[in-house]
Parts: structure tokens; C-alpha cells; sequence
């Protein structure tokens, strides 16, 4: 835009020239003109008061007019040559390079920055709207590339300029821009739809969906939402059913979560894709149990003297690990509410599922006070620990936090 403005600006400059530098000539041949007649009338003047004061007679007088008028004849036939040399050689040679220059600039620029390939493509757009959407909604058309889903919502946005109360519109719209990855446009076209037509249950999963790309938990809340409302009047809705599922897992919401998946298995057929997907994410959710017999007991009381230092600190991490390992292999961190505490540590406690406190004989067990919940250790006065603990259901161990 600003390489059009600078071109534009020059293309003034020229054309100014082939206007004002006539104009200029013009006006100084003007002024010679002028000087001539008024040297004449002056002349003549001062011979008419000589011919009055008897200085001249009649012969005279009459012979020195003559001479006059044949002298501003001459001056201004000169003018006049001079100017029909500018007008016939100069003028309309000008005239024509003017033109010329101009439409030729205007060609080239309008070829380097016009917007005639948007046009073009725009009103291609137009055209081919309804057969684009016909690829992308009905047929599902796999060969659909970006660009022809660009120009699919260029030409919905188009439509939409004349029809913007059309809910459908903005539905398709929101549709196509959640394609292309652009979720702001998205969730914003979908909004409008649902403005329109709340009612219709297509456009609310679509906006719940689009919803649910966003980064913000009230963006995953305003989903959930939505989808509990159309649930309460249709709760058969298998894709509303979905959306709601993975608005509260994206809300950590495990326990609705886990309900709802649950539905959903019982909803969908097992070759149904959607039952895999039901069937995995409720997998994460609900991570394989081993055995959950406590193998380390770990009775936890703390100094009078720590005790009175303790403002500021949240949790007590309990850990063991081995001498060969720098990992734990089981750990848990626990609220500080008072001493003493017991903790237990199970297999359900490993950090990595391939390392099981029970298969190792010894371990090394470990309370460490933290501020923030970072395991990371700031300070050694504010852990203790005992070494070569047997791993077993009656295996007691028993630590006392001090600051010495």
C-alpha cells in the first residue's frame, strides 16, 4: 500500500509538469504582449502632443503613427510566431506523451499493485460457492485443499454481507474457518449463528466444539454449559454427549467425566469410531490398578523446635528410592494439616509404572518439607530420612523432622 502511494505521488509530479510549464510559458508571452501595447499607447501619446504643440505637422504626425503601428505589428507578430511554434511544434506533441506517460503508468502500476488478482479470485469464489460447499459438507470431499476452503469462506462471507441474518451462514462459515484452524473466527461465527438460531442443536454442538479449541477455561466452560442445556432436552444426542465429555475432561472434571464416557459406551456400537475414542479417553482416566496393599508405613512427627519455624511451608513429600536409582519409586505428597501424620506407600504410588516399589528388597525412605509443592530440595534441614528400609506390608518406619 505504501509503494502505491509513493507511485502515486509521482505520477502527479509528471503530470503537473506537462501542465503548469505550459501554463507558465503562456503567462510570461502574455506579458510581453502586454508591455508592447502599453509602449504603444505612451508613443502615441507623446507624438499626439507634439502634433498638438505644433512640433509636428500634419505629414509628420501622420507618417510617425504609421511607423508606430508598423513596429507593434512587428512585436507582436514575433509574439505570435513564438507562440504558434510552442502550440503546433510543442503543444500537442506534449499532449500526446502526456497520455501516453499516464495511461502507461497507471497500466504498470495498477499491474504491480492492484488488486485485480483478488477480484479475479474473489468473483471466482462467488461463482463456485455452492459447489465448493457441496465438496466440502455433503460429499466430504477428501481432495478439498486449503485453498479452496479459503475460497469457500470468501465466498460465504460475501453472501453473508447481503444475508446477515442467515444462521445457516454463519454456521458454515464457522465450520470452515474451524477447517482452516483459525478458532477466533471461528467461535466468533458460530457465536453470531447461535445469536440467530439457539434453538437449533447443529449450531450449538458447532459452537461447543469451537469452544472447546480455545485455551481458556471459560471458553471450556461456556461449552459445557451449552451442552448440558441441549442434553436437558435431548439426552440421546450422541455428538452432544461427546462435546460434553470432553468439556469436563478439559475442566479436570475426572469423576463427571468418567460417568459421561461411561453413557457414551453404552450409547455407540463397538465399531463405531467414536466408541474407541470413549474407550480410550476413559483408559486415561482411569489408569490400571495394582495392587494397593501397603508396603511402607511411614509415621511422620516433627521438633517442638521446627515446629515453631514451620509458617510458610504447605506439604511434606514422602518418597522412597533406591541407591541405584535417582528417581523414586514411589512418592506422595501430602498437605501439612498436623504432626504426627502417617503416610503409606503403595505400588499406586510409583512415579514410573515399570518401577513397582515391591520389586525391590531395600529403599531408602525420605520426608522432605516444601513451601510450594516442588519436590526439589531447597534446604537438608528440612528432610530426614532412613536408609536401607525392607520393602513390606509390615514394615514401619518411623521419622522425626527436625532443623539440626
Amino acid at each position: 500500500m505504501v509503494g502505491f502511494y509513493i507511485g502515486a505521488l509521482l505520477f502527479v509530479l509528471i503530470a503537473s509538469l506537462f501542465i503548469f510549464v505550459p501554463v507558465i510559458r503562456f503567462n510570461k508571452e502574455q506579458s510581453v504582449n502586454e508591455h508592447s501595447l502599453d509602449w504603444y499607447k505612451v508613443a502615441e501619446n507623446e507624438l499626439e502632443k507634439d502634433y498638438v504643440a505644433g512640433k509636428l505637422n500634419k505629414a509628420a504626425y501622420d507618417e510617425a503613427v504609421i511607423e508606430l503601428k508598423k513596429r507593434l505589428t512587428e512585436d507582436l507578430s514575433k509574439a505570435e510566431g513564438k507562440g504558434k511554434s510552442l502550440v503546433t511544434s510543442g503543444s500537442a506533441n506534449a499532449k500526446l506523451f502526456a497520455v501516453a506517460i499516464m495511461l502507461v503508468t497507471g497500466i504498470a502500476m495498477y499491474a504491480a499493485l492492484g488488486a485485480h488478482s483478488h477480484m479475479q479470485r474473489w468473483e471466482t469464489s462467488v461463482v463456485d460457492r455452492s459447489g465448493l460447499a457441496e465438496r466440502a459438507f455433503l460429499k466430504q470431499d477428501p481432495t478439498m485443499s486449503t485453498t479452496n476452503m479459503v475460497d469457500l469462506a470468501l465466498g460465504i462471507r460475501t453472501r453473508l454481507v447481503n444475508t446477515p441474518e442467515d444462521a445457516t451462514g454463519w454456521m458454515l462459515l464457522g465450520r470452515v474457518l474451524l477447517v482452516l484452524r483459525d478458532q477466533p473466527g471461528s467461535e466468533a461465527a458460530y457465536a453470531k449463528a447461535h445469536a440467530l438460531a439457539s434453538e437449533n442443536k447443529e449450531i450449538t454442538i458447532g459452537y461447543s466444539q469451537a469452544l472447546l479449541f480455545g485455551e481458556d477455561r471459560d471458553s471450556w466452560q461456556k461449552a459445557l454449559n451449552l451442552t448440558k442445556d441441549l442434553l436437558s432436552v435431548d439426552p440421546m444426542n450422541i455428538t452432544a454427549m461427546i462435546m460434553f465429555s470432553a468439556a469436563n475432561i478439559r475442566l479436570e472434571n475426572t469423576s463427571v467425566a468418567k460417568e459421561s464416557l461411561n453413557i457414551l459406551l453404552q450409547m455407540l456400537s463397538p465399531d463405531d469410531p467414536r466408541h474407541s475414542w470413549a474407550k480410550n479417553e476413559l483408559a486415561t482416566l482411569t489408569p490400571e490398578q495394582t495392587d494397593a496393599s501397603a508396603l511402607l508405613t511411614i509415621e511422620i512427627d516433627i521438633s517442638e523446635k521446627l515446629l515453631a519455624q514451620l509458617e510458610g511451608y504447605q506439604y511434606v513429600f514422602v518418597f522412597a528410592k533406591s541407591d541405584n536409582m535417582p528417581m523414586p519409586v514411589a512418592a506422595k505428597k501430602v498437605a501439612i494439616s498436623e504432626f504426627p501424620m502417617t503416610v503409606t506407600l503403595t505400588d499406586n504410588d510409583a512415579p514410573m509404572p515399570t518401577q513397582k516399589l515391591s520389586s525391590f528388597d531395600t529403599v531408602n525412605v525420605v520426608a522432605r518439607l516444601s513451601m510450594d509443592g516442588n519436590i526439589a530440595i531447597s534446604d537438608k534441614r528440612l528432610e530426614t530420612a532412613q536408609n536401607g528400609v525392607s520393602v513390606g506390608e509390615e514394615t514401619t518406619v518411623h521419622l522425626v523432622l527436625t532443623s539440626e
